[in-house]
């Protein structure tokens, strides 16, 4: 039966996929309200009793990740931005830290590029925009070549995470949470970076976890020279150190990190390299949970005539990640800090995508939280926010006028749940009395079962 359900989810995730191009209106809702119900399922199933071979779980997840690799992105064409990138250093010689992709306007893949990033200057971290110069050097200028490359990426980076917590000992329902994850799928689907980031985000911070200090920073400072989204990550991994007292880790990781990020982004321009990250757009999304102001009254003018989404955000960012910083000193698991940090930056924020979460759900299934729980949920949710993807209206979608601003609610009382719960959780205790170690035991290694 346990086997059949998992089956049952497998092919949920590749009919989704390979159908919601050709859906169209509130029929986009039936395929992933199953596929959500049917995953949850399992993995509450496998929580409560686990039966399922490791293996086995491996092996659903690279069948789907497979088919979400080899079918046509549905709705962001962001890989095709991250080709042009890339083509702009390999074959063209320009720095896109400092050029934008206008410049090459003649390039087949810059045709594809959303028109309002044309202008922009990437806003990636230097190790993502190295690893698409390279992938340029094989995709050329194929279109099919550059999706694949990057849709590829993506879906290895999420074998390879699902792979990693095996090996850690992660339960089955962990594996079956992050490898047939809808997110995270649909994530590889979409062929984002994401997930790169967030992979190596998840080696990262266990390897600080396990006080292996020096190779955790080095993780770390990858994953936020793919994306800056992360960098939340690289601060937990110093304030943890110092609020244990551990000066000469937080001095080798302080180090690492410094270097990492600093390095890279002397190589790609200085300070000058920085620019696209305060340019980015400051756009209210759909997804935000600052939308749900607009079911108040004056709330849409509040926040799209007056421009109050993105100071108020700000502010409520700013405060929030301070609360949770000021929290490290005390004892606490550098897991359940870093997710907490995610869940802070990938819903408080006035812009934000479903896949912005793939940064931190694979480092979140290290440690079961509230936090994590958060992530998951609110990250679920901006899939159903989403479901008509952006840049297209959501006028002929059943209830769609009330979908993005309860998505905002949703969004708002995760966050203050993860805060109340990282603020208020005093140390864990043994039975014996003793604070239980920031940095745990190695996990026992579960037995395999068919």
């Amino acid at each position: 039966m346990r086997r059949t359900l998992l089956g049952v989810v497998v092919g949920a995730e590749i009919l989704w996929i390979a159908t919601q191009a050709a859906l169209e209106g509130g029929s986009r809702w039936i395929p992933l309200v199953t596929v959500v119900v049917v995953h949850l399922g399992l993995v509450l199933w496998e929580q409560r009793d686990p039966l399922l071979d490791p293996r086995l779980v491996l092996g659903a997840s690279a069948a789907v990740i497979a088919v979400a690799v080899l079918v046509p992105p549905f709705g962001s064409q962001d890989l095709y931005l991250y080709a042009t990138y890339g083509r702009m250093v390999t074959w063209h010689q320009l720095n896109p830290y400092l050029s934008a992709p206008e410049l090459v306007s003649g390039d087949v893949l810059t045709g594809r590029v959303a028109d309002a990033w044309r202008t922009t200057p990437t806003a990636y971290g230097p190790f993502f925009t190295a690893w698409s110069a390279l992938g340029a050097v094989f995709y050329g200028d194929s279109p099919l070549r550059a999706r694949l490359f990057f849709q590829g990426s993506a879906g290895v980076a999420l074998l390879a995470g699902t792979w990693y917590l095996h090996r850690r000992g992660r339960p089955s329902a962990t594996l079956v949470a992050v490898g047939l994850s809808p997110v995270l799928v649909v994530t590889a689907h979409g062929g984002h970076n994401d997930l790169l980031a967030g992979v190596l985000a998840l080696v990262g911070v266990d390897f600080v976890r396990r006080r292996r200090t020096a190779g955790g920073a080095l993780m770390v400072g990858l994953a936020c020279a793919v994306k800056v989204l992360l960098l939340p990550v690289a601060g937990v991994v110093v304030l943890v150190s110092v609020g244990a007292r551990r000066w000469g880790e937080a001095a080798r990781s302080a180090a690492v990190l410094g270097g990492v990020l600093g390095g890279s982004y002397l190589v790609v321009g200085g300070p000058a390299a920085l620019a696209p990250l305060r340019d980015l757009n400051q756009t209210l999304s759909r997804g935000s949970l600052w939308g749900a102001l607009t079911l108040f009254p004056r709330g849409d003018q509040l926040l799209r005539d007056d421009g109050w989404a993105h100071p108020l955000a700000m502010v409520l960012v700013v405060l929030a990640l301070g609360l949770l910083a000021w929290r490290a000193p005390r004892p606490i698991d550098v897991v359940v800090l870093a997710t907490a940090m995610g869940v802070v930056v990938c819903f408080a924020l006035d812009y934000t995508l479903p896949w912005y979460a793939a940064g931190f759900l694979p480092l979140a299934a290290l440690a079961p939280s509230v936090p994590a729980r958060a992530l998951a949920i609110g990250s679920t949710a901006l899939l159903f926010v989403y479901v008509q993807p952006p840049g297209e209206l959501m006028a002929d979608l059943v209830m769609a006028p009330t979908v993005a601003p309860v998505g905002g609610i949703v969004l708002g009382l995760l966050v203050v749940a993860t805060l109340a719960s990282v603020l208020w959780s005093g140390p864990r205790r043994s039975p014996d009395g003793p604070t239980v170690p920031a940095v745990p035991a190695e996990p026992a290694r579960p037995a395999r079962l068919g």
